[in-house]
């Protein structure tokens, strides 16, 4: 269970196979989970991002309590992620 001012999980860089699965994120400031890579030039072909990990059956709520463009799950430079089975809801905007 995550709560206070702040991004809970943070997914940075290379990251890869790893599993997010039967948590509780609630009373966030900001988001639940974040997968967030960086990129040489526009094409991300360095690989230096969040692949290939599965976000499952997590309980997300209460969020964007400080930050308004927040999300249950968000995502940039980052890909073939599976993103299912989750409840999101009480947030600033969509999950």
């Amino acid at each position: 269970r995550a709560s206070g001012e702040s991004n809970a999980l943070l997914l940075a860089g290379y990251v890869a196979q790893s599993t997010i699965a039967n948590n509780e994120f609630a009373r966030l400031g900001d988001s639940a989970i974040v997968a967030y890579g960086r990129s040489e030039g526009i094409d991300a072909s360095a690989g230096d991002y969040p692949q290939d990990n599965l976000v499952e059956a997590n309980h997300i709520h209460d969020i964007g309590l400080v930050g308004k463009q927040t999300a249950g799950y968000f995502q940039s430079i980052a890909g073939h992620n599976t993103i299912r089975r989750n409840v999101i809801y009480h947030g600033p905007r969509v999950g």
